[in-house]
């Protein structure tokens, strides 16, 4: 993925694998390496314009109402599993750092703040709003990094204390209506010595998301400290752009239809009761 690109989105699923008609082709030219000049030609013809298709991809563009879209699929299980159990941290994704050497919390603050800014995604919260649940996109958003100081405990005791703290915030659930839906906590081991926390909820983040989060803390982080007034180019396309799309794409593809039309008759009426044996926690 493009570091131009939003770094926070939520995993939707990839198959990195050709589409069935690109894999027959190149079978194909595995099997018949005695083609004739003409035939090889349009073979590769053929392959290169498979290939530019699958680099080129789909188009997003940016949704015409910039304060709300619809949830993505992967998003809308999430938010009904938290509907089901409020405040279960099963889709926290905490992650820490130790931070070494001398620390500007001023500008790491900063740094935190201007990476909201610059995506959507962590200023966004989740409602329903004519019966559908929808994400709500908050123009002004900055968060606070917590600051809590064990450098006056010994060795042994900072490590268990440190753990505590940090099992404790891990856990700590998030309210999907309400910001924010990300955290940074900061422990003080020494006058050089932190460990930073970060937190975020699944529904606005995902694995790749945090190593692309530390990339842009880290150049906003840097810029700020040699005195510099970081300007990157503004993204092209947000998170809530792609949900968009998503849906409309999935909307207009009669296979989906087909398939959504299959598990309504499925699921529809009265479902049979699940005999489970319920003799163990």
């Amino acid at each position: 993925m493009s570091k131009r690109g939003s770094l926070f989105h939520t995993s939707d699923g990839y198959s990195g694998s050709p589409p069935e008609s690109d894999q027959a082709i190149v079978r194909l030219a595995m099997k018949t390496p005695n083609l004739s000049p003409e035939k090889k030609a349009l073979l590769e013809q053929r392959l290169g314009v498979a290939a530019q298709k699958r680099v080129k991809g789909p188009v997003i563009s940016r949704r015409p109402n910039q304060d709300f879209a619809p949830l993505s699929f992967a998003q809308r299980q999430m938010w009904v599993i938290d509907q089901m159990t409020p405040g279960n941290p099963a889709y926290n994704l905490p992650i820490g750092y130790r931070l070494k050497g001398s620390l500007d919390l001023t500008a790491l603050e900063n740094s935190f703040n201007e990476v909201i800014k610059r995506h959507e995604a962590l200023r966004t919260t989740f409602a329903v709003q004519g019966g559908e649940p929808l994400q709500f996109i908050h123009s002004d958003f900055k968060i606070k990094i917590t600051i809590t100081d064990l450098s006056h405990l010994t060795g042994e005791q900072c490590h268990n204390a440190l753990q505590a703290l940090a099992s404790e915030e891990s856990v700590r659930s998030f309210d999907l209506s309400h910001l924010p839906l990300i955290r940074a906590c900061l422990f003080r081991l020494g006058e050089a010595d932190h460990i930073l926390i970060i937190n975020l909820h699944h529904i606005v983040a995902d694995g790749l998301s945090i190593a692309l989060l530390w990339d842009e803390l880290d150049t906003f982080y840097r810029a700020f400290t040699r005195g510099d007034d970081p300007r990157p180019p503004e993204l092209a396309v947000q998170y809530a752009d792609y949900a968009l799309w998503q849906r409309q794409t999935i909307a207009n593809e009669a296979i989906y239809a087909d398939q959504i039309e299959f598990w309504q008759k499925q699921l529809g009426g009265t479902l049979p009761v699940l005999e489970l044996p319920a003799d163990r926690p």
